[in-house]
């Protein structure tokens, strides 16, 4: 979470391109009970060189930077969510250019929901709110219609 607030932080602050990747099938359906193990396929080398110049962070595995003289993109990958934050609409177009043109997959927005929070960007910067989240955990444990209290307790316990 510390990684997603300090890229929102960042492309608030200098106005940045910020989108979001949401990938409809990253599980297929089914639930896996044993070892897999797999190999690369025929043709496609091993190597040490990073894909599409991304550099993966060594502080947080699931941040991807690449980094040139006249441009800036961070990748930010969780699971099937992904946030693209670069200097401009052309650096964010080299990432969308990666994926299939015609792939179902891919969802491509203006980032607004990112792990359950909902991003919301206007002139004058970045908000995050988890009101819907708050609202699916009440309604799942049986207290969306609770009533609220002032207090947390009763007032005339005597402890």
């Amino acid at each position: 979470m510390i990684s997603v607030c300090t890229l929102l932080a960042v492309a608030a602050i200098k106005g940045w391109d910020l989108q979001q990747l949401d990938i409809n099938n990253a599980f297929l359906y089914g639930d896996l009970d044993e070892e897999l193990y797999m190999r690369l396929p025929p043709g496609l080398a091993s190597s040490k060189e990073n894909q599409f110049g991304f550099v993966q962070s060594k502080s947080n595995y699931s941040l991807f930077i690449k980094h040139t003289a006249s441009s800036f993109t961070a990748l930010l990958v969780y699971v099937d969510d992904i946030i693209v934050m670069s200097l401009d609409q052309t650096s964010t177009d080299e990432v969308k250019n990666f994926c299939p043109p015609n792939s179902e997959s891919r969802t491509w927005a203006q980032s607004n929901n990112f792990l359950d929070m909902e991003i919301a960007r206007s002139k004058d910067g970045i908000q995050i709110c988890q009101h819907k989240y708050t609202l699916d955990i009440l309604s799942k444990i049986g207290l969306f219609a609770a009533r609220t209290s002032p207090l947390p307790m009763e007032s005339n316990i005597k402890l």
